[in-house]
């Protein structure tokens, strides 16, 4: 089984700018592309891409069906003998799919192509290089939902300037990738603080009135009201 991945992992343009795929999802693409051996296949276990992620093995299991049915890849199940106890599982990533997308006028230029293709990687790579591997997932989530508004993020800047955000609400994990999460949600193009942590209003208690016993009206001040009214 090659689970000794390459220095290098290859990521299409139709699986970058795949809307209907998770970041999480194009991220696995490009480990199954360094798994990968030389005729394509990839021998890697769920429990294997569930400890590399930190996520549960059923979580890499609807990745990989979703990219299975985006048509980038293709599994083979190899069972032991006449039983239905899995003994191996095949990913091969479709080829077809790695050039879709890419303009055939460019055929005999391939390295300004390359070249091109290059700097482009790297500016979109270093506008994010300071988001912390912990926010990545959610943070890229964010940015996916900023580019369907028509609010794309085309700078480094405008990223310092939402971590900055971020690290001012909170210094806490957990609630920094809820925070960007609720942000998803809500369709917001910053950050705020939780919904549930907003302070309410608060009112001072008053200390109860002490019972005062009823005393009857005196006879005379009784009738001169009733002269009056």
């Amino acid at each position: 089984m090659n689970e000794h991945p390459n220095y290098y992992a290859i990521i299409p343009a139709s699986v970058r700018y795949d809307n209907e795929l998770r970041p999480n999802e194009k991220l696995m693409y490009g480990e199954i592309t360094a798994l990968a051996n030389s005729t394509g296949q990839c021998w890697a276990s769920n429990n294997y891409f569930a400890e590399l992620y930190d996520v549960t093995p059923q979580a890499v299991s609807g990745w990989i069906n979703d990219l299975k049915k985006k048509g980038y890849i293709e599994v083979d199940i190899i069972y032991k003998d006449n039983t239905k106890e899995i003994k191996n599982r095949i990913i091969r990533i479709v080829s077809t799919k790695i050039c879709e997308g890419i303009n055939k006028s460019l055929i005999g230029g391939k390295q300004k192509f390359k070249d091109n293709n290059t700097r482009d990687n790297n500016t979109r790579n270093n506008i994010y290089s300071e988001v912390p591997d912990y926010l990545i997932e959610s943070f890229m989530e964010w940015v996916e939902m900023r580019k369907k508004i028509k609010k794309p993020i085309t700078s480094k800047r405008t990223v310092t300037r939402a971590l900055n955000v971020l690290h001012e609400l909170t210094d806490n994990k957990d609630k920094q990738i809820r925070i960007i999460d609720q942000s998803t949600d809500s369709n917001w193009l910053s950050f705020y603080p939780l919904k549930e942590e907003k302070k309410t209003r608060q009112y001072p208690e008053f200390e109860p009135e002490e019972e005062v016993d009823a005393v009857e009206m005196p006879e005379e001040i009784r009738q001169k009201i009733s002269e009056i009214f």
